[in-house]
């Protein structure tokens, strides 16, 4: 096969090549003489590929790759040209439908797929380079997951990939525990993140104590706090007589990282208070206020 087009597939094309000035004699190719050429079928400047030349490099690398690791390779990295404008981009293209990921720029069922993506078929683009062949590794395998949570009737969805910047390349997170509560633990403070839920002020602090007793066992109050991070809590109403002479249970949520607080209390207040006041529990450093009643006029 010829050196073609990589917009319309023609032949009717012209590169550049050192040429002996006197003789007019041809010489050789510059390393970059298929980079960028002029086609007349197109009438404009194009990208330039010798498809032959693609397709031996990718057998040759697909080859190599099997020799030396003994498995069939998965996916290639290569670089594409689109057809419509000519520009240029490096694409990860799996051997396997079964293997399809969200970040994945195309599918094809096995080596001869990928080699007919070197010809001007069409798809609305073309192979020009075939860089390597590889496997996903133990860490792209959860990141290109799509993990998938109900919350209050609203599904959440999240990639591994958000999950894992959530909780921190630190975190070291396996796959297991991706699944066992990483990934709804990250879905839940996307949903929190997203929703209306009012931020705790002076107004939402006198409501809840003025409707504290109409509060049934097992309500619950949910709102958000702004302390240096942005965090979600919910307050519930519980059973004193499970808990005597506790009656209320936190469940603070970081929305920011993945830090989380919970504590149960007498009294709806000293929940509040221990919200307004960051949830400050070393005795060294003294509150800043020493009531919901203080905090309230000082904001006002």
């Amino acid at each position: 096969m010829s050196i073609i087009c990589s917009k319309c597939g023609g032949t009717h094309i012209m590169c550049e090549a050192m040429i002996e000035p006197n003789t007019k004699k041809f010489d050789h190719y510059t390393d970059e003489s298929f980079l960028y050429g002029w086609c007349n079928d197109c009438q404009m400047g194009t990208i330039l590929t010798d498809v032959d030349e693609v397709k031996n490099d990718m057998k040759a690398r697909y080859r190599v790759f099997k020799e030396s690791y003994g498995i069939e390779p998965q996916y290639a990295n290569c670089r594409i040209a689109w057809k419509d404008d000519g520009k240029e981009e490096d694409v990860r293209i799996m051997l396997s439908a079964e293997l399809a990921e969200d970040d994945v720029f195309y599918n094809c069922n096995s080596l001869s797929g990928l080699l007919s993506l070197a010809e001007c078929g069409k798809e609305d683009f073309i192979i020009t380079q075939c860089y390597s062949f590889a496997m996903r590794t133990e860490k792209e395998r959860p990141e290109q997951q799509t993990f998938e949570y109900e919350v209050e009737g609203k599904t959440i969805i999240m990639t591994g990939k958000k999950i894992i910047d959530f909780y921190g390349e630190h975190y070291g997170l396996s796959e297991d525990e991706m699944k066992r509560y990483a990934a709804r633990n990250a879905c839940l403070v996307k949903y929190y993140k997203e929703s209306d839920i009012p931020l705790l002020d002076p107004l939402l602090v006198k409501k809840l104590l003025d409707k504290e007793k109409l509060m049934e066992k097992g309500e619950t109050e949910n709102f958000k706090l702004q302390l240096f991070f942005l965090w979600h809590v919910t307050i519930q109403k519980e059973d004193d007589t499970c808990h005597k002479p506790f009656r209320y249970v936190m469940d603070a949520r970081c929305l920011d990282n993945m830090q989380s607080f919970g504590r149960r209390y007498v009294t709806l207040e000293a929940a509040l208070l221990h919200c307004l006041n960051g949830f400050n529990e070393n005795a060294n450093i003294p509150d800043r206020y020493s009531s919901t009643g203080e905090y309230i006029s000082k904001q006002i």
